[in-house]
């Protein structure tokens, strides 16, 4: 609401009014974009602003719309970052939309090198790194959550994968749950990626496959100094890009929704006991609040 209200305010007013007023056009469509684009990829529907219930599909296209906006006011203004910003997010709007020729053509212009993060900073909770403080081996740090299974000395060839540094095993919480601190993220102020080079490299190694996902997958191991992927069938080429996926963009914010749209395996498998009593469901999305429904007229 807050991204929409200021574009909105923003395109009623004039360049003479604002100074760097298509920046800030870029900035607030771009982080619109990515509001929806999220709310999209979490949720089963979604309402926005007293809006019928929405598929999935399109408040993504929504998101698609707002990137628009920011890649042409980015490109007005000059400036490189932001038009990355909004290109990277609208690969992988498009991406989540099935439109692979779309999210191609946007991925293949972003920089191998590419990063756009969100600021943090322990001085202020509401700022602070969330990964961190929610699992951080640190005196800021928090242990209100532990690192899944399946997580836990991930190697490749036997060796260490240094992208996902998880720790040995700390100790088990009063509840009975065994405590792995993450490392990715070591203080509150550490910035969080929103966008990368390394995720329109592995949006580029999705779609096109063959010995392009290769030589991409393989960059990514030389630069961590891991054995490079010798390649195989189609199949175990994508096999392999989904699992980068996971491990280059480990703790971005990614995952849950690659689950969703590649009808990838759930962990724990549905029907699995839950200790604490109950079996894991086999939701892949959140539902619509309640709240949502009982207070949008629009809403049956």
């Amino acid at each position: 609401y807050s991204a929409d209200f200021i574009l909105e305010k923003l395109q009623e007013w004039s360049d003479a009014e604002v100074d760097d007023r298509q920046e800030l056009i870029a900035k607030a469509a771009a982080y619109s974009g990515y509001s929806h684009l999220l709310l999209g990829e979490g949720f089963c529907t979604v309402a926005i602003d007293e809006s019928p219930e929405l598929t999935s599909q399109e408040v993504i296209q929504r998101a698609v719309d707002r990137f628009d906006v920011a890649l042409q006011a980015a490109q007005s203004a000059g400036s490189a970052d932001l038009a990355n910003f909004a290109r990277v997010g609208r690969a992988r709007a498009y991406l989540g939309l099935g439109n692979t020729s779309s999210a191609l053509a946007d991925a293949q212009q972003v920089p191998a090198d590419f990063e756009y993060v969100a600021t943090a900073s322990g001085e202020f909770s509401r700022r602070a790194n969330r990964v961190y403080a929610q699992n951080g081996d640190g005196p800021t740090g928090g242990t209100a959550l532990s690192i899944g299974e399946e997580y836990r000395n991930m190697t490749y060839n036997g060796d260490p994968d240094p992208r996902v540094p998880v720790s040995d095993f700390i100790r088990t919480e009063a509840d009975g749950t065994d405590l792995y601190y993450q490392y990715k993220y070591t203080s509150l102020s550490d910035p969080l990626p929103l966008a990368t080079g390394d995720e329109a490299q592995l949006i580029v190694a999705e779609i096109q496959g063959g010995q392009t996902a290769v030589n991409i997958i393989n960059n990514f191991h030389s630069a961590v100094g891991l054995d490079p992927f010798p390649g195989g069938s189609a199949a175990e080429i994508e096999a392999q890009v989904i699992e980068e996926r996971q491990r280059e963009l480990w703790l971005e914010g990614h995952r849950f929704f690659d689950i969703r749209r590649l009808d990838l395996p759930l962990i724990p498998a549905p029907n699995t006991p839950y200790r604490k009593g109950g079996l894991y469901g086999t939701d892949r999305c959140f539902p619509l609040p309640a709240v949502e429904i009982r207070n949008n007229p629009n809403i049956g």
